[in-house]
């Protein structure tokens, strides 16, 4: 019990000294998320849980999650082997923020996919607040792709930015949550990065650009025959094995039916 104690109090010690630095805004900066959310609307009491990363630099922000994030590192090491020790999560995909575009990149496994984004947040500034990390924190809200939000900020950290594509506010986002707890992003630790850190993304040059409605053409198409996800022109298989993986899909899918953009 002492030594769990002393534990609380140092680490609440390094929160309140990180908390009292000055971070520049050109700091490179992360800011570790963990995601509640209930992917089946027919039973929302059901929850899973993610964890992603928000990396801050000069001139962008990159958000994934932690397993994605790995990836990219591995990938970029020398024993790439490492993978296959990954938890893997159902969020695969990267967004990027910068120049006020978000840019989505999309992973489906044969596929890849990259388009452009330009949001306008109309974020109504409320009164409540509290106290997150060791950050005062302000609240705003606001209504995103069909689902109602309440977002904690902290105007002590220089960054207008925040988890998934959600920015525009007068600080960092440290805790959104749709009114009805169906997605519930909190941020879980904050770290400084080096001046000359840089993130080596994935290849670009493997994701081809395409519109918005050719997406959701795709994911149509997806739902309708899953296994164009796993057709290569490397590996063939029988039509049992597609007709297979499409019943399974489908199956697991029932229960995977509340996305976190409605429209």
């Amino acid at each position: 019990m002492l030594i769990r104690n002393i534990y609380i109090i140092l680490l609440l010690c390094s929160v309140f000294s990180f908390a009292q630095n000055k971070i520049d805004k050109e700091q490179n900066f992360r800011i570790s998320y963990d995601l509640e959310y209930s992917p089946d609307s027919t039973n929302l009491n059901r929850k899973e849980y993610d964890s992603f990363f928000l990396t801050i630099s000069k001139d962008k922000s990159i958000f994934n999650s932690e397993s994605e994030y790995l990836k990219d590192s591995i990938l970029n090491s020398p024993n790439p082997n490492n993978l296959l020790k990954l938890n893997k999560s159902l969020f695969k995909n990267t967004i990027i923020k910068k120049n006020d575009k978000i840019i989505n990149y999309l992973n489906y496994n044969v596929y890849r996919f990259i388009f452009d984004e330009s949001i306008n947040f109309k974020w109504e500034l409320t009164k409540e607040t509290k106290n997150i990390l060791g950050y005062k924190c302000k609240s705003a809200s606001i209504n995103f792709k069909g689902r109602n939000y309440i977002a904690f900020y902290t105007d002590e950290l220089p960054f207008s930015d925040g988890p998934y594509k959600f920015n525009g506010l007068p600080g960092l986002i440290l805790e959104i949550s749709d009114l009805n707890n169906n997605y519930f992003f909190k941020a879980v630790a904050l770290k400084k990065l080096s001046k000359n850190f840089n993130y080596k993304i994935f290849n670009e040059n493997s994701y081809k650009k395409i519109e918005l409605e050719e997406i959701k053409k795709l994911e149509d198409k997806i739902k309708e025959k899953p296994s164009i996800l796993i057709m290569n022109e490397n590996i063939k298989l029988s039509e049992e094995a597609y007709e297979k993986y499409n019943r399974s899909y489908k199956e697991k899918n029932k229960f995977r039916n509340n996305s976190i953009e409605l429209d």
